[in-house]
């Protein structure tokens, strides 16, 4: 952190700002997205949302990872999203699949689109049908019985 960065940060009583969650967001130090990802957590809602939805696809392991532990916290429908474009990625396909779970009821009209739509990865619609059975209930399990006779039999 600049000198800059503490002085705001003693003037704004600590308060975590739009302006300073910005800044971090675009910054290139990695420790710097990374703390954004973190800060996200205390702003409210709405607020946070564009920079959790950069942060969702940062190039680096640590920042998108944290931002997805976040996005299971501070979620919008475009949120959702990006967790579930995240399930197409190895590296973070468990850990979006645990966000989505930890949201719950609210992820299953997305994942429901999303797994029909035209050309969807395989993997994508695997972790998709993963991720409902372990959200459960009675919509959840209405949806999965809906796929039983699914085409790709790799994907059942």
């Amino acid at each position: 952190m600049s000198k800059s960065d503490l002085q705001f940060l003693i003037e704004s009583g600590g308060e975590v700002t739009k302006a300073r969650i910005q800044k971090l967001t675009k910054s290139s130090n990695v420790n710097d997205r990374h703390y954004a990802t973190e800060l996200l957590l205390h702003a409210s809602k709405d607020e946070g949302v564009s920079f959790l939805m950069e942060l969702l696809n940062d190039s680096e392991p640590k920042v998108r990872l944290t931002a997805i532990k976040t996005a299971a916290k501070r979620y919008n429908h475009e949120v959702i999203q990006s967790l579930i474009e995240n399930l197409g990625n190895p590296m973070y396909s468990n850990q979006a699949m645990n966000a989505l779970v930890m949201i719950g009821q609210e992820t299953l009209p997305l994942m429901e689109t999303t797994f029909y739509r035209s050309g969807q990865n395989t993997q994508v619609m695997v972790k998709i049908l993963q991720a409902m059975g372990r959200i459960g209930g009675q919509r959840a399990k209405e949806q999965l019985w809906n796929k039983i006779d699914y085409p790709n039999k790799v994907v059942m």
